[in-house]
């Protein structure tokens, strides 16, 4: 039990990037502070948005239970919960069940049993989904408590129910994943073995939502005279004829005295059940793969590192640089995650579930009336979301980092800064590219906007996501994160990633805010592209004499 209390406190340390705050207080106790001082703004940031949803939570039960309906927000909110840690939740699941090198050789060598590799894996994921469903949950469960006045028997039912909740979804996530990954390194395909397990758990989110028969309800609903918060909790509430865990739940937090008692005795009973079965049945199957990633890691290594073949491959040594930051990429989970993933997953989940939830609401937008104004708008808009989802990726935030110690091999290769710098910047725009035409493409069969429309929408925001790559680039040579030994300190403990998402955000918000006041903008879009354009070969110039100076002075 001694190992698994290590490695578990390893992977841990590993998932939340901790392993690199104690390196920070030992080397770099200057960039330390400085994450400290973003990390208080965020949670400053964090308390303000949980002291307004407890205010909302405390507006709707008010509301509710003046027509003694109470329990409907219990039962909607208990559904929304289970829902997001099927989807928002799917990133820690991931993360836990894919391996990295480091990890695996690390793992290999302790004396642990198949089930204790697992559940290694399983807890910190856990941690993750428990901190959703705290943040979910208990406002809530408090506001109905002190309100109704329910013994202290009450507030301990709940906070089980709270704690147990995650269970269930990661239960079915790692199901997923871990069969999956299984046949995929069958094969000898770990990349394909990661995304294809990261695909199916989407499409089966997506199919679980369908068959709950949530269209019907509404199509036999939609002439009633609820309110537009009950007819959203009505909504919510429909998902537990599925998700029967959560029926159970519910049952525990309304009922009371003994028929609460065993509802709560049958919950823990399920959950115990849930959890033994992963350990029993894909305890083996992780093994499996954590060795089978340690065969195929060491047939790439040479592969991702041989530079000096890709140069007499390629003529182009921009092109043998961007092939290689590719591959040092994809290669691992946490960039993956990162980069590709959750720029995909994010808007698409966000996509389907508002046009699966008011598919009405798009018909009203593309039947509208385009004038210039409403044109004017929605240009900007699918600008905004471009920019949001083409920048959401950390590749420019992370360019130099996730090199790792390598980048002083790299170093002693003839390799003019130059090439290296394009390099990044082609890396960046390759998916900003891909999600940008996505984003045109969505909003020209929804709004129906004119090609000239779009494609000014696009030409703007490729000029300043590439202005945002430049200031991420630029951070990056400023002070870049090398010295490390697992990769997930590179997003979570990297400054320069911190200050990039503070800046994307910081843009949009701002840039909704103008667009909202200001409607004269319209006809001086095509002067601002231009004047974008300008902007960004400044910014481009600036870039290329600073990284190139900053190249041979990092040590």
């Amino acid at each position: 039990m001694k190992q698994l209390w290590t490695l578990l406190k390893y992977n841990y340390k590993s998932l939340y990037g901790f392993h690199g705050f104690k390196y920070s207080w030992k080397y770099e106790k200057e960039k330390l502070y400085l994450n400290f001082f973003i990390y208080g703004l965020l949670l400053f940031l964090f308390y303000n948005i949980f002291k307004v949803y407890i205010q909302i939570n405390e507006f709707l039960y008010y509301n509710l239970s003046l027509t003694r309906e109470q329990n409907l927000m219990i039962e909607g909110l208990l559904n929304f919960t289970f829902l997001l840690l099927l989807t928002f939740g799917l990133a820690g699941s991931y993360i836990s069940t894919v391996s990295n090198s480091r990890e695996s050789n690390y793992v290999m060598t302790l004396p642990l049993k198949p089930w204790q590799i697992l559940l290694s894996r399983f807890v910190p994921g856990y941690i993750f989904q428990l901190l959703l469903s705290l943040f979910v949950l208990m406002p809530v469960f408090i506001i109905n408590g002190i309100s109704s006045n329910k013994p202290f028997s009450y507030y301990i039912f709940a906070f089980i129910i709270t704690v147990l909740i995650p269970v269930f979804p990661m239960v079915s996530q790692f199901f997923v994943f871990v069969l999956i990954q299984r046949a995929g390194y069958f094969f000898g395909k770990r990349e394909v073995a990661n995304i294809t397990a990261l695909v199916t758990n989407i499409v089966f989110i997506i199919l679980l939502k369908e068959i709950t028969g949530m269209q019907n309800y509404l199509e036999i609903n939609k002439n009633t005279n609820l309110s537009i918060i009950k007819y959203k909790l009505f909504r919510l509430t429909d998902l537990s004829n599925i998700f029967y865990p959560v029926n159970i739940a519910y049952k525990v937090i309304t009922e009371k005295g003994i028929i609460s008692f065993k509802y709560l005795l049958f919950f823990i009973f399920i959950s115990l059940i849930g959890l033994i079965l992963i350990l029993e049945l894909l305890s083996k199957s992780l093994v499996y793969i954590i060795s089978r990633s340690n065969e195929i890691n060491n047939k790439n290594k040479q592969k991702v590192y041989n530079m000096e073949r890709l140069f007499f491959k390629r003529q182009s040594k921009v092109m043998a640089l961007l092939q290689r930051d590719i591959k040092l990429f994809y290669r691992d989970s946490t960039f993956v995650i990162y980069g590709f993933a959750m720029t995909l997953i994010i808007p698409f989940l966000l996509i389907y579930s508002f046009y699966s939830g008011m598919p009405e609401l798009l018909k009203v937008i593309s039947n509208i009336e385009k004038d210039l104004n409403t044109k004017y708008f929605i240009t900007l808009i699918t600008t905004l979301v471009y920019i949001l989802v083409g920048g959401f990726n950390m590749i420019a935030s992370t360019a130099l980092s996730r090199e790792g110690k390598t980048f002083y091999f790299l170093k002693s290769l003839p390799i003019n800064p130059q090439e290296y710098i394009k390099a990044k910047l082609l890396h960046c725009n390759i998916l900003s590219i891909i999600f940008g035409i996505l984003t045109c493409s969505f909003s020209f069969f929804v709004t129906g906007l004119s090609l000239i429309c779009l494609l000014l929408a696009f030409i703007i925001g490729f000029f300043i996501l590439n202005i945002y790559f430049s200031i991420g680039l630029f951070c990056e040579f400023c002070i870049p994160m090398l010295n490390w030994e697992n990769p997930r300190v590179v997003v979570r403990q990297n400054i320069n990633v911190l200050i990039s998402m503070v800046l994307l955000i910081l843009f949009v918000i701002l840039s909704i805010n103008v667009i909202t006041k200001i409607s004269k903008l319209a006809i001086y879009m095509p002067y601002i592209a231009i004047g974008l354009g300008i902007i960004t070969f400044a910014f481009y110039k600036f870039l290329i004499y600073f990284g190139t100076k900053r190249y041979y002075e990092i040590s």
